[in-house]
């Protein structure tokens, strides 16, 4: 795909191709080597030992700059993210190897048996914790919705927990009914796809407490029970305040009510996907230091990303070749989508 751009700049960096013998160019700042396009930056031998010849050093930090994320989507969409201000991912050289530098996920807090949090890490600050959290919330929110629109999904679900049941103000216990319940669906249905969202009512109990529920997407499934879903005061049938439609009830929830929705074979997960990335911005703050946003089977696909560098001016070339639509701008970057074809044509 890169392979004609690459060539437009072959001329200009004659000498900096000679000093690192690759196929593919780079751009060398003052102190910092910045790779333009290439994919093999994090395992190039060849850029290693010029960096240590070039600073004697045995260690060395330099970085790569991005300025494009592309995704490629199991449907054959393809997604290009256009950043307004690049950004530099650092890489770590050392002599046996050149990996990126992990960044340092470990606990700040660990919770107390009474619910309260005791500082386990020398170097706590709050801006820290803060820090760590935001950075949490947006990437789990981001590997969510590449979850959604990654996997077929034939359902949107939801799921309610009854007092009757369950303490349903206590998370604890209904993130534990939840659990069951998924182990069950995948003891009957061994490759059942679940990617679901705890929230929280409106409504508040006595000791302002707000009791949880679950939304979701669910595949199609061979040994589950579904019947049409009645109003459970009224006794009158239930229809999807979007499309009219039917709605039905997982007959083997036992834990409260349920509804389930049957999602069109032509929809597009991006709105009902967007919708709850949404929410689970609002939502991230109640959830807590350490708890979880969202719930999945581990066989759920994931689509590709890959980030480049491009110059507006071949980037433009690429909106015109693969026929891209600008869908959005927003917050200093501009998103564009299309349809990869096959080598057939279609």
């Amino acid at each position: 795909m890169l392979d004609k751009f690459k060539n437009n700049y072959s001329d200009k960096k004659t000498e900096l191709l000679k000093l690192i013998e690759c196929e593919w160019f780079w751009v060398c700042g003052d102190d910092r080597i910045l790779c333009n396009l290439c994919p093999h930056n994090r395992t190039c031998t060849k850029l290693r030992e010029k960096i240590t010849k070039y600073d004697g050093a045995t260690s060395q930090k330099f970085y790569v700059k991005y300025n494009c994320s592309v995704r490629y989507e199991p449907n054959g969409e393809v997604e290009f993210v256009k950043y307004n201000k690049p950004w530099e991912l650092e890489i770590k050289d050392e002599i046996l190897g050149n990996n990126f530098v992990e960044a340092d996920r470990s606990k700040l807090l660990a919770p107390r048996e009474d619910g309260t949090y005791e500082v386990i890490k020398d170097s706590f600050t709050y801006q820290k914790l803060y820090r760590s959290m935001k950075n949490s919330r947006n990437r789990s929110i981001q590997k969510f919705f590449n979850y959604a629109i990654s996997n077929e999904w034939q359902y949107f679900i939801t799921l309610t927990f009854s007092p009757e049941h369950v303490n349903r103000y206590d998370d604890a216990e209904v993130i534990e009914k939840w659990s069951i319940f998924q182990k069950w669906l995948k003891k009957h249905n061994p490759d059942v796809k679940i990617l679901v969202v705890p929230e929280y009512h409106k409504k508040e109990n006595e000791d302002g407490k707000k009791a949880l529920h679950f939304h979701g997407f669910l595949n199609e499934c061979p040994n589950i029970r579904l019947e049409p879903a009645k109003d459970e005061k009224t006794g009158e049938f239930l229809y999807s305040s979007v499309d009219k439609s039917p709605l039905l009830h997982l007959i083997d929830w036992k834990y409260g009510f349920s509804t389930v929705a049957v999602i069109p074979v032509d929809n597009n997960n991006r709105r009902i996907a967007n919708y709850m990335t949404k929410y689970m911005f609002k939502q991230s703050d109640r959830v807590g230091y350490g708890k979880k946003l969202y719930y999945h089977t581990r066989n759920l696909n994931m689509s590709e990303s890959i980030n480049y560098l491009f110059p507006d001016k071949d980037f433009q070339k690429i909106i015109v070749e693969y026929g891209l639509e600008e869908v959005k701008t927003v917050r200093g970057m501009t998103v564009y989508r299309g349809k990869l074809k096959r080598e057939d044509g279609k």
